[in-house]
């Protein structure tokens, strides 16, 4: 069993630096322990997805336990959504997945209680929403502007400051996945006012310019990756007006290979 405390403390920088041999280690260090998180028994976590812009900031936060089976997983999340920090005008919802049955229920604002518990799948072999961070999505040693590595009581901490150029790539990605979008709703022949949001939506995507990207991991003495997470500032340009938005996120496991977690998992 482990149990990890607050990650995300003072660490004390005893590297910083941009050599190749530095950068490719640190690369192949966090890639082999996302490995061991999918070997995980058990596990509880939080992913966060704060947006600031302008005047208005909105904030999901996702409350996460999962439990590996021999081909999927079971687990349980609980989202909340809130503007401006504020905590009375959020939404709620959760969702369980127990033996590849999927159900959900959810509130609105303003409204006290949750609703009844309803099947979305009967069939699902989602992995824990937010999870994971996907190894292949480690950027070239070529986009890394400066390493710096630290270390405390729960493990060690690389942060990669990216280059410019890696949010050209952002921003390359994000149009792929756009116009596979819009090709997908082709095929199935969808609306054509959801055509015409799809096809606007790549140039938006197009115009998106990245910057001050950083990429920032936890490692625990378990070698065992146990926070991920992203900071990025991003101007978009929409008929002529600016709009500058700093969006962080990220995931830090609390808790894993620990038999009573499997206990806090609802059975609607």
């Amino acid at each position: 069993m482990k149990k990890i405390g607050i990650l995300l403390v003072s660490l004390i920088v005893f590297s910083a630096c941009t050599s190749t041999d530095s950068v490719t280690e640190s690369i192949q260090a966090v890639k082999k322990a996302s490995e061991k998180t999918h070997l995980l028994e058990n596990g509880a976590y939080t992913n966060t997805v704060k947006q600031t812009m302008q005047d208005m900031s909105v904030e999901n936060i996702v409350d996460g336990i999962f439990i590996k089976k021999n081909k999927n997983y079971d687990w349980y999340m609980k989202l909340i959504l809130s503007l401006d920090g504020d905590t009375a005008n959020h939404t709620v919802s959760e969702v369980v997945q127990i033996d590849s049955i999927q159900k959900s229920r959810f509130s609105l604002v303003d409204e006290d209680e949750l609703g009844g518990w309803a099947i979305t799948s009967e069939e699902s072999k989602e992995d824990p929403p937010n999870l994971f961070f996907h190894a292949e999505s480690l950027p070239s040693k070529k986009y890394v502007e400066k390493l710096e590595v630290s270390e405390d009581e729960y493990g060690m901490l690389y942060t990669f400051i990216m280059n410019n150029a890696y949010g050209d790539v952002l921003t390359k990605e994000g149009v792929t996945q756009a116009e596979k979008a819009l090709k997908e709703a082709k095929q199935s022949k969808d609306t054509a006012d959801s055509i015409t949001i799809l096809e606007e939506n790549i140039a938006r995507v197009a115009a998106i310019n990245y910057d001050n990207i950083t990429l920032s991991f936890i490692i625990d003495e378990e070698g065992v990756l146990v926070s991920h997470q992203t900071t990025m500032d991003m101007l978009t340009n929409s008929n002529g007006d600016e709009m500058e938005t700093t969006t962080s996120m990220g995931t830090s496991i609390t808790d894993y290979n620990n038999s009573e977690i499997e206990e806090q998992i609802p059975h609607p």
